[in-house]
């Protein structure tokens, strides 16, 4: 996954680390690695001055898979808050009220859906948002129309409007 950080770029890998891209020399040096942080790497984000990376859930003896840093500390190696989450997080968004949406979908269970931050937990918004999928794969928020899309692997596209507190529209099952 990609990820911009005062107007450079970063991509974090799987299980190889993160990266920086320097464009004008046309490389890439690796500026982060650490086996526990690293290993299967799923999407990174940055929001509020922090930078998130979502990580698999399939160690069992690990729950905390979601990684919390301000994004400084995360390029010059500090350790990691961490938050807990029992999915695979593909991909995040955020509203213009602050409030962090993640789609999930857990590959070989049912664990996935639509997930919100609530400090360092993860609550699942799937009923609340009449989300019937639990593998979704990639979410945007369009803060012109106030509305957040929703693509599922399984149930089509979903479009919640922030404009309105009645029952979300789904379109294209």
């Amino acid at each position: 996954d990609f990820f911009e950080y005062k107007t450079k770029l970063y991509f974090l890998t799987h299980q190889d680390g993160t990266f920086e891209i320097n464009p004008t020399q046309k490389s890439v040096k690796r500026i982060r690695f650490n086996t526990w942080e690293s290993i299967y790497g799923y999407s990174a984000y940055t929001f509020n001055d922090s930078i998130y990376i979502a990580r698999t859930h399939f160690n069992k003896n690990e729950r905390h898979n979601l990684l919390r840093w301000q994004t400084d500390d995360y390029l010059t190696g500090v350790k990691p808050d961490s938050v807990e989450v029992q999915t695979v997080i593909w991909e995040f968004t955020h509203t213009p009220s602050n409030e962090m949406y993640m789609v999930c979908y857990g590959v070989h269970d049912e664990s996935g859906g639509l997930y919100k931050l609530a400090g360092n937990k993860t609550v699942r918004m799937n009923e609340a948002m009449g989300i019937e999928s639990n593998k979704l794969w990639d979410i945007k928020f369009d803060s012109v129309t106030n509305k957040l899309y929703i693509a599922s692997l399984d149930k089509g596209l979903y479009v919640i409007d922030f404009n309105r507190v009645a029952a979300p529209n789904r379109y294209f099952s």
